[in-house]
């Protein structure tokens, strides 16, 4: 796994009439999940799950903030090739959830992983990366500066 910067905070209780949280744990979210396509210097694609994606602005383009763990495959490809798809997952996609987040491509075969799962990785014309089958939105990333 990589690593990412950190910032540490103290949560100070206080006493208001709404209901703050108390303790450690941070709260249940219900944030939009991404998958990242990218490519690799040897034409594979190699897939993540993304939670840390915002668009942060409109005009005069749509701009996207991402953020990867670094010493990942979807970081060297990412930097290298300075684009990716980034895959709005529905529900339906869960499974994946371990085999593209919790595992290094490194490692295993993310392709056939998720092949076994039913969510076999598809070609489409005029994109260079296997894409999910079934996603609620795909966005070409490009970056913007280093």
């Amino acid at each position: 796994a990589g690593s990412r910067n950190q910032m540490t905070m103290n949560a100070v209780i206080e006493h208001t009439s709404f209901p703050l949280q108390e303790g450690e744990a941070a709260p249940v979210l219900n944030v939009p999940v991404y998958s990242l396509a990218t490519l690799g210097s040897d034409g594979v694609t190699n897939m993540n799950i993304l939670t840390y994606a915002s668009p942060v602005g409109i005009r005069p383009v749509r701009l996207w903030c991402i953020s990867l763990y670094r010493k990942t495959k979807t970081h060297e490809n990412f930097l290298a090739r300075k684009s990716g798809v980034l895959q709005l997952l529905t529900e339906q996609h869960a499974p994946l959830t371990y085999l593209l987040g919790g595992q290094s491509a490194r490692e295993v075969d993310k392709a056939k992983g998720s092949h076994a799962l039913g969510f076999g990785w598809l070609q489409d014309s005029g994109v260079e990366e296997l894409l999910l089958p079934g996603c609620s939105a795909y966005i070409r990333l490009v970056l913007v500066g280093e």
